[in-house]
């Protein structure tokens, strides 16, 4: 990984348009199609709320994500490696707007739409073997001390035999392995706001479990939270709610 300019093309799709971000697939002059994120900061508020993290002081935002994600694909995790990252400053100093640059995957659906009906379970077809292999590669981001903070349906493109997370701008690292309260919250943020029926909660918490290799003393997905303190049960509810509350949309 290195840094860039920002890199200039055509945009031939735009995935993601949101008040500071925006995720677009960009084919480069040489022919070659990347995904281009940008996160842009252009009112003073939006500047000052994020100054003592990512947009004056602390690394900018799309730095941030690419080493996060360059750190997690060097120990082995399942992500999608930047090719690259920049960013752009005023002449006070304020992050105006930073990007990162990831390779383009054709054909990948997110797990999100796998759930929704909107694309098909790879491979054999079958759901229980998706999530174990979706387990295993979350025990492998734990494994390396990585409290992701973002392990969401959206975040997780899938292919038959081969999982890629994305979206790694939250993430905070710990001593590896992470401790086991961070990893029920990352699991619990990831899992709870599915709001499955009981059957298949029990069946995909029961796959999932076998590829994480842990937590076989909680034989139900709700117990996760009893795991945490009461600031992670705090975070974990908000977290709930949001996510929850996007899923009905």
């Amino acid at each position: 990984m290195s840094a860039c300019a920002f890199p200039e093309g055509a945009v031939v799709e735009r995935l993601v348009d949101a008040a500071t971000v925006r995720v677009e697939v960009v084919e480069l002059v040489d022919g070659r199609r990347v995904v281009r994120k940008l996160y842009s900061f252009p009112r003073l508020e939006q500047r000052l709320r994020g100054a003592s993290r990512h947009s004056w002081l602390g690394r900018p935002k799309g730095e941030r994500e690419a080493a996060n994600l360059e750190r997690l694909a060097r120990g082995g995790a399942a992500v999608l490696a930047p090719l690259g990252w920049g960013s752009r400053r005023d002449r006070l100093g304020f992050v105006r707007e930073s990007w990162l640059v990831l390779p383009y995957l054709e054909r990948r659906a997110t797990l999100e739409q796998i759930l929704c009906g909107a694309a098909e379970v790879p491979g054999a077809g079958e759901e229980g073997a998706l999530w174990r292999e979706v387990g295993v590669s979350v025990r492998r981001i734990h494994d390396l001390g990585c409290f992701y903070r973002d392990l969401r349906p959206r975040n997780l493109l899938v292919a038959p035999g081969d999982l890629r997370w994305i979206d790694a701008s939250k993430s905070r690292w710990t001593p590896a392995p992470l401790p086991r309260p961070l990893a029920a919250e990352d699991l619990a943020g990831f899992l709870l706001p599915l709001d499955l029926a009981p059957r298949r909660a029990a069946q995909v918490w029961s796959a999932f479990r076998e590829g994480y290799c842990d937590f076989e003393d909680l034989a139900e997905l709700e117990e996760l939270p009893r795991e945490l303190g009461w600031g992670g049960r705090r975070r974990l509810r908000k977290c709930v709610a949001r996510e929850r509350d996007r899923l009905r949309v």
